[in-house]
């Protein structure tokens, strides 16, 4: 088989193309007037210098590579079986190919040279006698933090890309290296196929958006895949290509499996070949495995012609093709628990073909599994299965029953009939799954087994549009809905260019794995794209913030993604001294999502901790949803933006304020969006664009948004298919956030629905107002929730209308109801409790509560109180005496700390959801509790069975290493030790920090 090959940018030389513009005369003046000068005087002039621009360089090389194919054609050469180019070189590929005409591509060259020509600075550099494991780990040394490599040309011939002197700085260091042969800087104006280029991708996909391509004639090799383009993916790929990695090396091996022997090099010149020649001499041929892998997607399709996962296709071609490495390490007993391709490609299809025989197709699949490699291996033999999987907001067994009840209604509305588990989950979902009646299916049963039967393929899709995912909404509501995610959707979330990772980028994260942003950020989009992903359990991070910071430093991490309480809890709770010794200078991009990002907070956390080499300008920003993600980033090497306005147009619509008084809000912004994601500001009850700098209600259109709700026809109507008021054009979809634009960045202020956004978690009111009534016997009467801001700081108040008249003890009770229903079913905690007489509430006129009036009044102090909970007020059942005083003082002091409540009212008998415990206060009471009394199964979920100090304490007596029961215990008698018991006092004198009391209480033990 016969490969036509064109080299790129590097090839030119002075005289090139001279007999091809005399033949091609009317091609040549056709280019001419697109560049708008003349080509001819640039590649003859006798000064090159103008010629290595790359403004002029790309424009060059792409006509004279058109020119050289058309005269190899005219002078008889049979059409090529592929074609393949070598960065700039795809274009004309695809051109040969018949994706677009000569014009067209001169277009596109055109404006990539002109983007390119615009980011200076950088530099690159060919290196010649090392493997590329070798420079990739040398790169992973301090001071190279910033390199990547941007070419994989041969086994031994690789091209770098980064900053100038960190350039320089890695010539000396290889310079040490023995099998070096050769480190050559190029002639470059910038840092080609590097991070640094993302500016270029990000318009370059706006551009070429605007233009429409053929279906391929014959096959073309991507320079990111190392596979076969399919015409669906040309606007995806080719902006990529210019952040991306030239797996030349990986192209060259794929046409040597497919029979290809011959090759052609365009334009007279001999780079390509000589490197094919290498690889053929010195590489083996790849062995390929059975059945083989497919491409990035199916051919286009034909009507009622099966599809493949786009997705799992991507994620082969990332991985199962490639040299078996490290993909993904999962934070395990203090350890890294490593997956690399070979296992992960194995497992998928093992899993995949199983649960396949099982399962039929576009069934719907419940996921219970811890954060742990299990949890993407069951996500992608669900695709392979054709399975549509259901993520469930569980990471630890003890959760189920604490979530019982939202984990019933998502079984209920999903209408599953199989349970996707393991062995450490399988006990605690026995009784959801024979209530429904649904079949379990333990992965680590099904891997452990031996299976005789036959390798088969993914099974197809009917369409792209098939549903992959039912996502339910984040947080906890009494009617949770699924969004609808079909595998295309989900391909166009993982492989969205405003993640910004390249197969070099080490992405370390502790978000939850069943939100849309954690899924995205840690497990999706690392696999897309070929990076290397490191994950820490979530509550490891809450029970031990510093963690974050070590492993940051331990893998020198690029990429670390955070929810937006991050900055003020590791404020709150993490040591500037202990994390002092860290180094976080690797770090790239810190992307947070998940709420609004305190400006206070995120200065005040870079100040605390900027010693570590934290970067402020490393902030990013994420806009996104559970309906649809990412819309919007700050992209990396920028500085992230702010506004001030006046406080006024948080709440209150008109033009925004801009404005520096002391009391004005700093917003942050939100990035800017991806190129195929449009946003627009509506001023929701006119259904009108609004004006510049007037914030409204934020609509969007992106192909990363879900098809609507799982059997929820009306909603989905409602928020999914919206039309542009000006133009008419349908699908837009309403986020019930508040917001306003400018200079292309989003910034969000509110929101319109009031969504309450809790440590990253989501709660609708509606939903926590409908709870209340049907748990509470006296709150009967209207009521309403919302969040509000006090000291810099998001707290979530209740009014509620109720009788007046009523003693103080019965107003005591019904506050007290509230706090313990919130944060038993939604661990929610309230800060502000406020009754109000019957019909205080402002309505409108079809009697809906007015939220934002009732805020308004809240701030100004306006309301009618009735009474009033003050925010650290906990009523107490009396005291009971027990026999172990002083575990009762311990337990009383982390509880007291985490809940922040006043000890003197925690009784033994004081029933835990009266305190209001949100969950993150949870994980850090067992985290501390397990720590101090050494128990290593303790886990959140023993605060839901143990309902009180007294049933904690046996439980503690009965898990304790002694084993004996608490009022026999001797393991406790050593904390009557004298001293610990004053350094107890003096903790709950505010005299000493929680930290150093448990160290003392730990040395007592």
């Amino acid at each position: 088989m016969h490969a036509f090959v064109f080299p790129g940018q590097g090839s030119q030389r002075k005289g090139m193309g001279e007999a091809l513009f005399r033949k091609y005369s009317e091609k040549t003046q056709q280019a001419n007037q697109i560049l708008g000068y003349a080509l001819e005087d640039i590649c003859l002039a006798s000064d090159t210098e103008k010629l290595d621009f790359t403004l002029y360089s790309q424009p060059a090389i792409y006509i004279v590579n058109a020119l050289s194919y058309l005269d190899s054609l005219e002078q008889g050469m049979p059409i090529p079986d592929f074609f393949a180019g070598h960065s700039l070189g795809e274009f004309n590929a695809l051109q040969a190919a018949g994706a677009f005409d000569f014009v067209t591509g001169l277009k596109l060259v055109k404006k990539r040279a002109e983007l390119m020509s615009e980011l200076t600075g950088g530099s690159m550099a060919a290196v010649v006698g090392l493997t590329l494991k070798e420079i990739e780990s040398v790169l992973m040394e301090k001071g190279f933090e910033n390199i990547g490599v941007a070419n994989y040309n041969t086994a031994t011939q690789v091209v770098v890309s980064g900053p100038e002197n960190e350039i320089t700085l890695l010539n000396n260091r290889l310079k040490k290296e023995p099998s070096l042969t050769l480190f050559h800087v190029l002639k470059t104006s910038g840092a080609f196929h590097s991070k640094y280029m993302g500016r270029a991708e990000i318009e370059f996909a706006q551009f070429i958006e605007g233009f429409d391509f053929n279906v391929l004639a014959r096959p073309v090799i991507s320079n990111v895949t190392a596979r076969e383009f399919s015409s669906d993916m040309i606007k995806i790929l080719l902006p990529r290509q210019i952040t991306s990695q030239v797996l030349w090396y990986d192209s060259v091996q794929y046409m040597r499996s497919k029979g290809v022997e011959k090759y052609h090099e365009a334009s007279g010149s001999h780079i390509l070949t000589n490197m094919i020649t290498n690889i053929y001499e010195k590489s083996a041929p790849v062995k390929r495995a059975s059945p083989e892998p497919v491409a990035v997607t199916s051919p286009p399709q034909k009507k009622n012609e099966p599809a493949c996962s786009i997705l799992l296709n991507l994620a082969g071609n990332n991985h199962i093709l490639h040299e078996d490495r490290v993909i993904q390490s999962f934070w395990e007993n203090d350890a890294w628990y490593t997956v690399t391709t070979q296992d992960l490609t194995k497992k998928i299809e093992k899993l995949g073909q199983r649960l396949a025989d099982i399962i039929p197709a576009q069934q719907r699949a419940v996921i219970f599994l811890p954060q742990c490699a299990g949890y993407t291996q069951a996500l992608f033999s669900c695709w392979y299965a054709n399975v549509i999987a259901v993520p469930t907001p569980v990471t630890d067994s003890s959760q189920i029953q604490q979530r019982y009840k939202q984990l019933e209604s998502i079984v209920r509305d999903s209408q599953c009939q199989y349970f996707i588990t393991n062995d450490d989950f399988e006990q605690a979902i026995k009784p959801l799954a024979r209530s429904y009646a649904i079949k379990t299916i333990n992965i680590d049963r099904l891997l452990a087994q031996q299976w005789e039967g036959a390798d088969a393929a993914p099974r197809a899709l009917q369409s792209p549009l098939d549903s992959a995912m039912l996502l339910y909404t984040s947080g906890s509501t009494a009617d949770p809905k699924g969004v609808v995610i079909s595998h295309q959707g989900l391909f166009h979330a993982a492989t969205s260019p405003l993640w910004g990772y390249t197969r070099d980028s080490r992405v370390l994260s502790w978000l939850p794995q069943h939100h849309a942003f954690g899924l995205l950020y840690s497990i999706m989009a690392p696999l897309a794209q070929g990076s290397a992903a490191f994950i820490l359990p979530t509550e490891r991070f809450i029970s031990e913030p510093e963690i974050w910071f070590q492993l940051i430093d331990k893998v020198k991490a690029t990429h670390s993604g955070v929810a937006g309480f991050a900055f003020e809890y590791m404020l709150q709770q993490a040591d500037a001294d202990t994390v002092s010794g860290y180094d976080l200078s690797s770090l790239l991009s810190l992307s947070c999502a998940g709420d609004i990002i305190s400006h206070s907070a995120y200065c005040a956390f870079y100040h605390k901790f900027s010693a570590t080499g934290l970067k402020k300008e490393i902030l990013s920003p994420n806009y996104g949803m559970s309906e649809a993600a990412p819309l919007t980033q700050k992209p990396q090497n920028e500085a992230f933006r702010s506004v001030s306005i006046a406080p006024v147009n948080s709440s209150e619509q008109g033009a925004i304020t801009l404005s520096s008084a002391d009391n004005s809000k700093i917003i942050i912004s939100c990035g800017v969006a991806a190129p195929d994601t449009h946003i627009m500001i509506v001023e929701p009850e006119k259904g009108a664009l609004c004006p510049p700098l007037t914030p409204g209600e934020i609509w969007v259109k992106t192909p990363c948004q879900g098809a609507g709700y799982f059997n929820h026809p009306v909603e989905s109507e409602e928020i999914f298919a919206n039309c542009h008021p000006v133009s008419g054009e349908k699908g837009y979809l309403r986020t019930g956030d508040w917001g306003f634009m400018q200079d292309g960045h989003l910034y969000v202020i509110g929101r319109l629905k009031e969504t309450l956004v809790v440590n990253g978690k989501k709660y609708h009111p509606k939903d926590l107002e409908i709870l209340l009534g049907e748990n509470i016997a006296a709150c009967a009467l209207p009521r309403t929730i919302f969040a509000a801001e006090k000291n810099d700081e998001t707290i979530i108040v209740v009014v509620q209308e109720i009788k007046e008249d009523e003693h103080e003890g019965f107003y005591q009770g019904v506050a007290s109801d509230i706090v313990s229903v919130l944060s038993h079913h939604v661990s929610l905690r309230v800060d502000d409790i406020i009754f109000i007489p019957p019909g205080g509430l402002p309505v409108t006129g079809s009697r809906k509560v007015q939220r934002g009036r009732v805020r308004e009044k809240y701030y100004l102090e306006q309301l009618e109180v009735v009474w009033r909970r003050e925010k650290n007020d906990l009523s107490s059942s009396g005291s009971k005496a027990i026999s172990d005083t002083e575990m009762q003082e311990i337990l009383r002091a982390i509880i007291q700390q985490e809940a922040k409540c006043a000890s003197k009212n925690l009784a033994p008998e004081t029933d835990f959801s009266s305190l209001g415990l949100d969950s993150i206060a949870s994980i850090r009471i067992a985290g501390k509790i397990k720590q101090t009394f050494n128990i290593p199964s303790f886990k959140t979920g023993v605060l839901f069975t143990c309902r009180n100090m007294l049933q904690l304490m046996d439980y503690i007596s009965s898990h304790a290493p002694t084993r004996q029961p608490r009022h026999h215990s001797a393991r406790y008698a050593t904390y009557r030790d004298s001293t610990v018991l004053r350094y107890i006092r003096s903790y709950q004198e505010q005299k000493l920090s929680l930290n150093y009391l448990i160290e003392k209480i730990k040395e007592g033990v």
